[in-house]
């Protein structure tokens, strides 16, 4: 007959100790109970022997950790330390999930902050999560630093929890070998304060997702918490060498909250350095576009620093910018007359002889152009035709496998164009140099199609370079100042031209001469004083009003083209650094996501109140 008040006394000390009920349970098989239902039959009828133990394998530990206690019998809410003790002498009463503190004593674990309410259904969980966002969004934000600002705890937090996942690992199925000796209390007291921190994470994520209704209550009171631990299992498997795994990948920056939140500061940023480059546009009069030049400069680097620098510290002449800006028009004139000679080498494999017909007819309708009755009524006109006539007899007297083929036409037609390009646009000797010229272009298109392409893309090129030439004045006979004006005139807001904007032509320009626009934003930058009266204004107004309040002294710098191009591009500068190191050590987004998730769980499975280990 087994000693039910020797082993009351003894699991007495162990209640008082701290022992989880698997080790109570542990016990109670060494004395020859092998569930909890044999003990309780025993101290209900003392009389009746307790069951033999098992000769061979005694499980112990989880392997008992789940009594089937009658569910009719409830135990009322009593203070922890009592609660223990009761658990043994009442049999329906339930034990505290008990967890180790510093001292080595077992508390039970803070309450869940927000318990599922019975009934709820998956309709409520989106409106439960909106209401919880902004605490689900502090929660995971102080998990994500407590690495950081914890990292002595952290570390800690870490080597036991890896310390008790190990033991868990040593103890498979948490069985004794036959032949073991019995595990005194004090072992198995010992034993579940090391793998308490394990037991703790265990039961933390069986509660979030070990149900469904555990699951609609992670979704509806911690709605960051779930998309981060997602996005955690997620970034894990786009990182195997599987099928799919980019699409994982991407499937985690998805959900990834610290993504997300990084998106809408990135939303936000490019919305703030809108407002702020327009502001200090205005403040200083010299526009949003260079503001955003300078910092750009500054991030850049090379070339572009280079040529903002020299130009905003005067290492440079102003003219400099026009010489900048007519090595870009020489190449695009460069490159219109490459793509020319390309096409023609395709036009010259082609060795059709064509008739002059229709340009014949072309002339006779030309020539009566200033006319009248076959007289001729417009000398001007008359000369031209003449002139046009003589040209084109001349060439059709020429050897045809040479001078009749599409090229040979097309020098016809240039020799024709000389002609039509000395007249006046508007004037009858135009007009009917036109009607020849494009004759003989039409000729040569009938003949060879890919001469209508290439004609195409040369008119382009041709109206591009008049209608550069004349907006910022980079002719011959334009001086070098006026140049200079309207090309820092296209950094400005609302410049515009009765062609287009001044900034579209800048921006083609800067496509054969990229440091232009950073050179033209150094010019616009390179002055103390405001530029343009609303800067000066509001400069002299700010200044006057420090008489009142000296504090207004303070807003003067952001006046000041100078102060602010110096001050955004050394902002630039240093934004570029930050790049340059993340690039010179691999970071990408997706091992800062990574690493970022790493913090959260570290910190999240460590923090006091998850394992209380000191």
């Amino acid at each position: 007959m087994a000693d039910t008040d020797r082993i009351k006394r003894n699991l007495g000390k162990m209640i008082d100790a701290g022992a989880p009920e698997a080790d109570l349970n542990a016990y109670l098989a060494t004395e020859g109970f092998d569930s909890p239902e044999a003990w309780r039959s025993a101290i209900a009828q003392p009389a009746q022997p307790a069951p033999a133990a098992s000769p061979a394998v005694k499980p112990v530990g989880a392997a008992m950790a789940v009594p089937q206690r009658p569910p009719q019998i409830q135990a009322p809410p009593v203070p922890d330390d009592t609660a223990s003790r009761i658990a043994m002498e009442s049999p329906g009463a339930a034990l505290p999930n008990a967890r180790p503190d510093t001292s080595g004593r077992f508390i039970a674990p803070p309450p869940p902050a927000a318990p599922a309410p019975q009934g709820r259904t998956w309709a409520d969980v989106p409106g439960e999560a909106l209401k919880n966002l902004p605490a689900s969004a502090g929660n995971f934000l102080q998990a994500l630093v407590q690495p950081i600002i914890h990292p002595v705890d952290t570390a800690k937090g870490l080597v036991a929890l890896g310390d008790a996942v190990g033991s868990k690992i040593s103890r498979p199925g948490n069985l004794l070998r036959v032949g073991d000796p019995e595990p005194t209390p004090e072992q198995l007291k010992a034993r579940a304060t090391r793998e308490a921190p394990a037991d703790a994470v265990g039961q933390f994520f069986s509660e979030r997702y070990g149900s469904t209704e555990g699951l609609k209550n992670t979704l509806a009171t911690d709605p960051v918490g779930f998309a981060a631990d997602l996005s955690t299992v997620l970034t894990g498997g786009s990182m195997l060498p599987v099928r799919g795994a980019a699409t994982l990948g991407k499937a985690a920056a998805a959900v990834d909250p610290l993504t997300q939140a990084g998106n809408v500061l990135k939303l936000g940023g490019k919305g703030a350095e809108a407002v702020a480059s327009n502001a200090l546009g205005m403040t200083t009069g010299a526009g949003a576009e260079s503001i955003r030049a300078a910092g750009r400069a500054g991030k850049e680097g090379g070339e572009a620093a280079k040529a903002f620098t020299a130009n905003m510290r005067g290492d440079v002449p102003v003219e400099s910018i026009v010489d900048m800006a007519k090595s870009g028009l020489e190449k695009i004139r460069q490159e219109r007359g490459a793509a020319y000679r390309a096409g023609k080498v395709d036009l010259s494999k082609d060795k059709t002889i064509i008739p002059f017909d229709d340009i014949d007819t072309a002339i006779g309708k030309a020539s009566e152009v200033g006319s009248f009755q076959g007289v001729n009524i417009n000398r001007p006109a008359g000369k031209t035709m003449d002139e046009i006539s003589s040209i084109v007899s001349e060439w059709k007297g020429l050897d045809p496998a040479v001078y009749h083929t599409p090229e040979g036409l097309d020098a016809l037609k240039r020799s024709i164009g000389a002609v039509r390009d000395s007249t006046e646009y508007g004037t009858p000797a135009r007009v009917a140099a036109d009607r020849v010229y494009n004759a003989v272009k039409a000729e040569i298109e009938a003949q060879a199609p890919a001469y209508a392409k290439m004609m195409e893309d040369y008119a382009r090129s041709s109206d591009k370079i008049k209608e550069v030439t004349k907006t910022f004045s980079l002719g011959e006979k334009a001086t070098g100042d006026t140049a200079a004006r309207k090309l820092q005139a296209a950094t400005r807001d609302g410049a515009q031209t009765s062609w287009r904007n001044r900034g579209e032509l800048l921006n083609e320009l800067s496509v054969y001469e990229p440091g232009l626009p950073y050179a033209i934003s150094g010019q616009s930058l390179n002055a103390l004083p405001p530029r343009g009266l609303v800067g000066r204004g509001a400069a002299m107004a700010m200044g006057a009003g420090a008489v009142a309040n000296p504090l207004n002294l303070m807003a003067l710098p952001a006046f000041s083209p100078r102060i602010v191009g110096e001050t955004v591009y050394l902002g630039g500068k240093a934004a570029g650094k930050i790049d340059d190191v993340a690039e010179a050590l691999g970071v990408d987004a997706a091992a800062i996501r990574a690493a970022a998730q790493a913090s959260f769980q570290t910190g999240r499975a460590t923090q006091p109140n998850m394992l209380r280990v000191q």
